[in-house]
């Protein structure tokens, strides 16, 4: 996914430590690390703005998994959706 913009709306006031993240290198994926680490229990909202459609249309999932701070963290898969993407037409 190709991004110009990352907004985020937080219920309280984090600072970004990095936003593209060392830990992927995967250009269909966007890592956001937050210093210092969200509080457990603390709510926020990430909102990401694609540049442009995907090429083809079709049925695309985009899933969300959190991490904690450490190595080797397993990862908590918080959830998908499906978007749907039509042909632009002449």
């Amino acid at each position: 996914m190709r991004t110009t913009k990352l907004r985020i709306f937080l219920s309280s006031s984090l600072t970004l430590a990095n936003i593209g993240g060392s830990e992927s290198s995967n250009s269909d994926q966007v890592t956001v690390v937050f210093d210092p680490p969200v509080a457990p229990g603390q709510t926020i909202t990430v909102s990401v703005r694609a540049k442009e459609n995907p090429e083809f249309s079709g049925s695309y999932l985009f899933g969300v998994t959190a991490f904690s701070t450490g190595e080797n963290s397993p990862g908590l898969f918080l959830g998908s959706r499906r978007l749907f993407f039509d042909e632009f037409g002449d």
